[in-house]
């Protein structure tokens, strides 16, 4: 199963490119298929990250989420707009939702880990 990965980026310093990095190793070492929209090409160099309009983030990572079969949830997505919007799409097309404890490295099906 690939499993799309939701954080929180806008406002967060770097993007959250650390967090992203982070958990995806830490999810892909035990096994886990992930897609994650940090990895996403949109051309941007590391001078020019985020300088795109925010729906081309939006639409690419929703193309990039309709193609998984699961998303999980990373800390902080109860406070970003992209996070709840990716989380009622993955509602709606009837994907596996997990949530991830980045201290634990625990995955849970409640959001209140």
């Amino acid at each position: 199963m690939r499993y799309y990965i939701a954080g929180k980026m806008t406002g967060v310093d770097g993007y959250g490119f650390a967090a992203f990095d982070k958990a995806c190793a830490d999810l892909r070492s035990k096994g886990k298929t992930i897609a994650s929209p940090h990895e996403i090409n949109h051309g941007e160099t590391p001078e020019t990250r985020g300088s795109l309009p925010y729906e081309h983030y939006v639409r690419a990572g929703l193309k990039l989420l309709l193609e998984c079969e699961g998303i999980i949830m990373m800390t902080g997505w109860e406070t970003s707009k992209g996070c709840m919007t990716e989380l009622y799409v993955a509602y709606a097309a009837g994907m596996q939702v997990l949530f991830y404890n980045p201290v634990t490295g625990v995955l849970s099906t409640n959001a209140g880990r």
